[in-house]
């Protein structure tokens, strides 16, 4: 007698339809079984490869196996859980390309720009105060990391997830010389996490990566500052990659907090953690404040010299002027040329103006109280 198979069923957003399918089908089969590959964007009409989906609307692998019934939707690179997985397979390309063309050194995935993700290779030594060693990356040397990451891509190498218990993880990490990932999953307190690998190196993500290396063909790396930027493809186009914006101001922002994070030893989440556990909170709140009043008496430093310059006269078309700096100006006897400059503007940019005047003078005043 044959043995009856143990059907569920499954529901497709995609087409509205509902399949029987065998318990343990994963997603490659449901994908295989409706015949859906490829998701087209309603704005742009582009037909895009399907990349993950959204089991019972969560974000899961098209590896991953259905147990009973559900709701699916297959989703590709124009969903925003569609971009993420596709960056965080990048990230992990990016990896393994430095893995293989600079062994020594470590990679540093900092913080996310208007143009993707700002990346750093670091020495394993560290500067006397406390802050990580950059290695600077030279074009040709940018060229070969792209170079590398397209082989990587061109081999369509399978992205594989295995659930570990924590000790075994932590002992992978370890062995591949990533301390700081091992320290992470020891002070999370969880029993198991899941571990990725592309072609034996592991590394563990916060969601789902795509099938294989073969769907990342549209990325690009550009340099900037003391690293340089992973670019993937814009939302709108998939076909281009996010078109490279220097915003110096933001980037020089996070590159300072990363700065006094390794300063104070927060190096990871897994520092932070550990400081919290022992009871150091407070001490890191207090060495934060410290650095805030650092950092505001600087800035006073800076208004101070700037207001200096248009009491000389000079770089006063860089600034829009008040009466109350045109009054700074009149009692500190400034040259009538930066007077008549003054008044010119004060108009356009009074509301702006009222407040450097105010910098400018607290600026001042907080000088006088420190010499005192």
């Amino acid at each position: 007698m044959a043995k009856t198979k143990d059907l569920i069923s499954v529901y497709c957003v995609n087409d509205g339809k509902t399949y029987e399918v065998e318990r343990g089908t994963d997603l490659f089969g449901l994908m295989k079984h409706t015949g859906i590959d490829s998701v087209i964007d309603a704005k742009t009409g582009v037909r895009l490869q399907v990349i993950a989906a959204l089991v019972d609307n969560k974000l899961k692998e098209l590896a991953n196996h259905l147990m009973m019934f559900h709701q699916v939707e297959f989703i590709a690179y124009n969903h925003a859980d569609g971009r993420r997985s596709y960056l965080r397979s990048l990230c992990f390309v990016l990896q393994k390309a430095i893995r293989e063309l600079y062994p020594e050194k470590l990679l540093v995935i900092d913080h996310s720009l208007p143009s993707g993700l700002y990346c750093e290779l670091h020495e394993r030594t560290r500067m006397e105060d406390g802050r990580p060693r950059p290695y600077f990356l030279r074009d040709e040397e940018l060229d070969r990391i792209k170079e590398k990451m397209q082989e990587i891509v061109a081999a369509d190498l399978p992205f594989t997830k295995v659930k570990l218990h924590v000790d075994e993880a932590t002992e992978v990490f370890r062995a591949n010389g990533q301390d700081a990932k091992a320290d992470l999953q020891g002070s999370i307190g969880a029993f198991y996490c899941n571990v990725y690998y592309l072609d034996g190196l592991a590394d563990s993500f916060h969601g789902p990566l795509v099938p294989s290396t073969g769907c990342l063909k549209i990325f690009d790396i550009t340099g900037i500052g003391d690293g340089f930027c992973l670019q993937p493809p814009t939302m709108n186009d998939f076909t281009k990659v996010m078109p490279m914006r220097r915003q110096s101001k933001i980037a020089t922002t996070l590159k300072e907090y990363s700065d006094w994070c390794a300063i104070v030893g927060i190096e990871n989440v897994a520092t932070l953690n550990r400081k919290i556990l022992s009871g150091k909170a407070v001490e890191l709140i207090e060495k934060h404040t410290g650095f805030k009043k650092t950092q505001c008496y600087r800035f006073r430093r800076v208004y101070l010299e700037y207001g200096q310059h248009y009491l000389n006269g000079e770089n006063s078309h860089r600034w829009e002027f008040s009466d109350t700096v045109l009054g700074i100006l009149a009692q500190a006897d400034a040259p009538q040329a930066a007077l008549e400059e003054a008044n010119s503007r004060k108009e356009a940019g009074e509301a702006v103006t009222a407040k450097i005047a105010r910098e400018i003078a607290a600026a001042q005043k907080a000088q006088q109280e420190a010499e005192e």
